[in-house]
Parts: structure tokens; sequence; C-alpha cells
């Protein structure tokens, strides 16, 4: 009788946390009246069926289902031919192919592949440096996002624009002339300053700035540029860079000069040198990496 009692104790406590938790009152329903309508909200779920038990299915045919024992050889897709670019399909960063077979092959890059020509077009990048058309620059890459031109003369090294908005880079001290000299996406000023190489590296999301050393300075070595600015404002960042923001409208910046750095000339590109650290060896260049286009 002891543990019949504890049973019953046990089964009402459940009764009464299955109660607690639904929140639903019990109640009886009198005789002949009917279901009542269900509450807005309610969801209505059919009972559970009581089913027979189901014999499991009989294997297929060997011939259809794959065989351990038997493997099954892979025939080798046919070889893709790509038939023409899908030009309407393109975004900044992704090329549509249509193939021989009807079938589209998406190619992405991580880098902007197109930029939009001044009808709105999507157009291929390219970076490569060729001959400038605008008096003063002699070398240009304006197949691009932003259009770069590089001088002939100390006070307008480097002319960089996105539309109506843009800056000239140029260099501190007397006004001289200059004798760049381009190659494929890069522009070389040779002896531009003090016991260095003035380089620039064009790319299809930034123009890179690198001042290449010939040799270890034999004291402090200062660089010093202007900066003339066309409908832009400079904005010093808390991390070193400068973005640059429209002064016509409001917005995100335009474009961003990332902060200095240093690395050894020999193929250390990847460990710049911190301010206060040993001095660079023979060679070393400092790269502005002006990323986001300039």
């Amino acid at each position: 009788m002891s543990r019949i009692g504890n049973g019953r104790r046990l089964i009402a406590a459940l009764a009464g946390v299955v109660l607690v938790i639904s929140g639903t009152p019990a109640y009886g329903k009198p005789p002949g009246e009917a279901e009542p309508a269900p509450r807005p909200g309610t969801v209505l779920r059919p009972p559970t069926p009581q089913g027979r038990d189901v014999p499991p299915t009989p294997p297929g045919p060997s011939s259809v289902l794959p065989s351990v024992a038997q493997a099954t050889s892979a025939k080798p897709m046919p070889p893709v031919r790509r038939v023409r670019e899908l030009t309407d399909r393109r975004t900044a960063s992704t090329k549509v192919f249509l193939l021989a077979d009807g079938r589209m092959q998406a190619e992405a890059s991580r880098e902007p592949v197109h930029y939009r020509d001044s009808k709105g077009r999507w157009q291929d990048i390219k970076p490569t440096v060729s001959a400038g058309r605008t008096s003063g620059y002699p070398y240009a890459a304006t197949q691009n996002a932003f259009a770069s031109r590089f001088g002939d003369r100390s006070d307008r090294v480097l002319s960089y624009s996105t539309g109506d908005h843009g800056l000239t880079l140029g260099l501190a001290g007397g006004l001289r002339a200059l004798r760049p000299t381009a190659s494929g996406n890069r522009v070389t000023y040779p002896g531009a300053v003090a016991g260095a190489d003035l380089v620039y590296e064009v790319t299809p999301s930034a123009v890179k700035e690198q001042i290449v050393l010939a040799a270890p300075p034999s004291g402090p070595a200062t660089y010093t540029f202007t900066l003339d600015t066309d409908s832009v404002r400079a904005v010093p960042q808390a991390d070193g860079s400068v973005s640059f923001f429209a002064t016509d409208r409001q917005g995100p910046a335009l474009f961003t000069m990332p902060r200095p750095y240093m690395y050894p000339h020999a193929g250390h590109a990847g460990q710049p040198v911190r301010p206060g650290g040993p001095r660079p060896p023979a060679g070393a260049g400092g790269d502005s990496g002006r990323s986001g286009g300039v």
C-alpha cells in the first residue's frame, strides 16, 4: 500500500506540472454540448494516425543501385568551351559566360574587374599606363573607376580623380622638371627625391606609391609632399590614415590614403619596419599604399 500511495502522489505531481506549464484549465464537457470554436491563433493538429506496420522496402535491382562490390566508373565531364560573355550580367567583380552546351559559367574576382563609364555601362578595368592626353601629364591610366595621371613637373607628380573630385600630389621645394618612365602598370621618377626613386603602381583598386632608396641614408631622411585638393577635404584618422570626403555633398569617404610604412627591399614586403626600429638595409623603400583609389 505504501508503494501505491507514493505512485499516486507522483502522478498527481506530474499532472500539476503539466497544467501549470500549459496554462489550460481542466474541465468536463456536458453531454450533447458542441465542441467550442477554436480561439484565434490556435493551431489545429490532426490526431496521430494509428497505422499498421509497413514491411521494409525490398532492395532494388542491382543494375540501378550502386554496389560496393561492383564499382561504377564515372564519366568525365566534357571540356568547358566558352562561347561568349554575357555582358548584361556583369557586376563590379563578376563575369558570366555562355558555354557551348547551354550552361552558364560565372567568374568571380576578389578585386574589381569592371568600372562604369560615363554612360553607366560596365567596362573592363585596364590598369596599364599609356601615353597621356592631358597637357603636363605624359602618362595616364584612365580605364578604371578612378583616373591616374603622372606629371612632368615636381608640383604635379600625381593627379588622381574620381569624377569631379580629386587631388594633385607634388614634391615640396623648388619647382623643377621631372622625366618619368612607364612600363606596364608602373611609373618611375628616377632620383625624384634625395637618394631615392619615386615609383607608382596602378592596380584595379588603388594607386600605390613607393619611395625606393638606393642605399641606407647616412642620417634622418625626410620626404615632404604637397597636396592640392579639388572638391574634397582631407580628414586625418586615428590610425594615421587620411580620408577624403566630398565638399559638395554628404556621404562616406571617396578615397583614403593609408598610413605610410617601411620595409626591407629584398623580398620582405610583409615585414614593415616600425618607427624607431632598426634602419632598413640598402634598397629599402617606403610604401604609402594609397588603397581605396589613392
